[in-house]
């Protein structure tokens, strides 16, 4: 009779024990949830503070909220958009134009940015057209050539996981092509099967060949806009060094071709190119990658 008792002592505690053991699991799992729900909200709370000062026409303001937001929650197309247009209204062309050109390489087919950053384009060619003061120098950027063009279209015009998708439905048809020529013995059914096979199995490589240019194009930080008001190239990475061109205002967008050092790992100078005519020298801080 003790050794019932002492094995339902025992039971007993266990099972408590398994009880208890659920309960601290169910507590966390609410302290768990309850967290990502307030820091969501605490999210939604500061960009919805952000867009309330733009429609408030602080625009100021609202560019150091979604500084902020920035820093601690990261980006989206829609959030540079945003931001974007906050800094245009506030007279700063060149973060505007980054945040379009940065808020275009995630969502190369939104309207809403592709139009805006055409709009800027065009505001910064004609400030550095105005700039020429009677010169005949070209100020545009270089035009594109047929190989460059296409290769734009590819890796800039179209996101990876735009061409990934294509690269999957091409290789589930190929892959219903086999299937067609391996399990009907219709002889018209088996030549639409081969060929058919044949021309997905080509349009799967050539997707999946996209795609990759596409993330290298993504990862690829060979572009900057200038921030700086206004500015001149340099043909040295010197101060001393002569000017190129004329002038370039807030938003002109360069490649970049060279980059140097101050010694100690520091990036200082970079030379970039606009066209033949403007292609020298500028600070690092006088611009920011896309």
């Amino acid at each position: 009779m003790r050794f019932l008792m002492i094995l339902g002592k025992k039971l007993f505690e266990k099972v408590n024990r398994r009880q208890m053991k659920t309960k601290y699991i169910i507590i966390f799992l609410i302290v768990l949830f309850l967290g990502g729900v307030s820091c969501q909200a605490e999210k939604a709370g500061s960009v919805f503070k952000a867009d309330q000062l733009y429609l408030d026409k602080d625009y100021k303001g609202a560019i150091e909220n979604y500084k902020e937001v920035e820093k601690s929650q990261g980006t989206s197309p829609d959030f540079l958009y945003n931001m974007g247009n906050a800094y245009v209204f506030n007279g700063d062309l060149g973060h505007g134009r980054l945040c379009y050109e940065r808020g275009r390489r995630l969502a190369p087919g939104n309207k809403e940015i592709n139009n805006n950053l055409t709009y800027v384009a065009n505001k910064v060619n004609d400030a550095n057209e105005a700039s020429r003061q009677g010169n005949k120098i070209n100020v545009s950027p270089d035009e594109l050539s047929f190989f460059a063009g296409v290769d734009r279209a590819i890796s800039y015009n179209r996101t990876s996981n735009f061409w990934s998708v294509y690269a999957v439905l091409s290789f589930l048809l190929l892959l219903s092509s086999i299937a067609l020529y391996l399990f009907t013995s219709n002889v018209n059914a088996r030549k639409v099967g081969f060929f058919g096979g044949l021309i997905f199995l080509f349009f799967s490589v050539v997707f999946v060949i996209f795609s990759f240019m596409a993330a290298r194009a993504f990862e690829r930080h060979d572009e900057a806009v200038l921030i700086e008001y206004k500015t001149e190239l340099r043909s040295e990475p010197s101060d001393d060094s002569k000017t190129v061109g004329t002038p370039l205002n807030q938003g002109t967008k360069f490649r970049i071709i060279e980059t140097e050092d101050d010694g100690k790992h520091e990036l200082k100078w970079v030379k970039v190119r606009l066209n033949a005519n403007f292609e020298g020298w500028i600070k690092s801080s006088e611009i920011e990658v896309i």
